[in-house]
């Protein structure tokens, strides 16, 4: 299977997204746990322009990531070779964090 290098840097931007957008939300004005006593509001514009489309666009690239994973594997092989791959680090987890 190839690299889809521009599938990874939509991946890149859609998680820095999912990363910035509480961050900023201290500064937007709106309510939340902590906010400053100072918003932007160049900053909540900004929130209500990606808020609509983050969220989708995270689900989008996941999606084709999963379509180009599978490749000519039939499902149950690609839910096997998911659970192999992420059932350890998720019962190590479960132990350890939990």
């Amino acid at each position: 299977m190839n690299r889809r290098p521009d599938l990874d840097w939509l991946r890149v931007i859609a998680f820095g997204l999912l990363i910035l957008y509480p961050s900023g939300m201290a500064w937007s004005g709106w309510g939340w746990h902590i906010n400053s006593r100072e918003s932007l509001p160049w900053l909540a514009e900004a929130m209500r322009f990606t808020n609509r489309w983050r969220m989708p666009l995270i689900f989008m690239v996941s999606g084709g990531a999963i379509v180009l994973a599978l490749g000519q594997r039939t499902p149950g092989a690609f839910a096997r070779d998911r659970l192999r791959r992420l059932l350890l680090p998720l019962a190590f987890g479960i132990l350890v964090i939990v």
